[in-house]
């Protein structure tokens, strides 16, 4: 498994578990498999209090094709602009969130 977070041209950010679809040992696509989209919300100062108050952005996640059965996609190369690794705060969040587990 290699959860990654995939940056799209229109600047959507996305984590999923992510594979390459290799054709001739050469990269042509690639596979999403559980894709959330992440949504960053800032907390306003008023409500954080003296022990969260370096706390100031929320982590959303949503299905990123909400109206498709599907949960694996394969989306062309020329999408996208980045791939990286996720903070591991995010990590745990996405795992919870689509049933995965540390076993």
């Amino acid at each position: 498994m290699s959860i990654k977070i995939v940056v799209f041209n229109n600047g959507d950010q996305v984590i999923s578990d992510v594979k390459e679809v290799l054709i001739d040992e050469k990269c042509q696509a690639y596979q999403l498999i559980k894709p959330q989209k992440v949504y960053l919300n800032e907390i306003k100062k008023e409500f954080l209090t003296e022990e969260n108050e370096s706390d100031s952005i929320e982590m959303v996640l949503s299905a990123w094709v909400p109206l498709s059965k599907e949960n694996e996609f394969y989306i062309s190369m020329n999408s996208v602009i980045s791939i990286t690794e996720p903070i591991d705060d995010l990590v745990k969040i996405y795992k919870e969130k689509v049933g995965i587990s540390d076993d």
